[in-house]
């Protein structure tokens, strides 16, 4: 029985005041615990981060894009 936590960055929110980028941006993640593989617990965290510390994050992160066939 082992218990595993997961985070996901799911959304990232840049704000624009005034036509200039706001320095702090919202972040959302998913918080998932699994316990053997099964999904047990699920929450959303939110935190808001400074422009520079979450370009840093995006360019760790892999991005998933949907593929869409018409």
């Amino acid at each position: 029985m082992a218990l595993e936590k997961k985070q996901t960055l799911r959304k990232v929110e840049i704000i624009f005041t005034d036509g200039n980028v706001n320095p702090n941006c919202h972040l959302q993640y998913d918080i998932m615990v699994e316990e053997d593989g099964d999904e047990v617990a699920r929450s959303i965290h939110r935190e808001v981060k400074n422009i520079s510390e979450v370009m840093e994050i995006l360019k760790r992160t892999k991005v998933h894009t949907p593929r869409i066939e018409i």
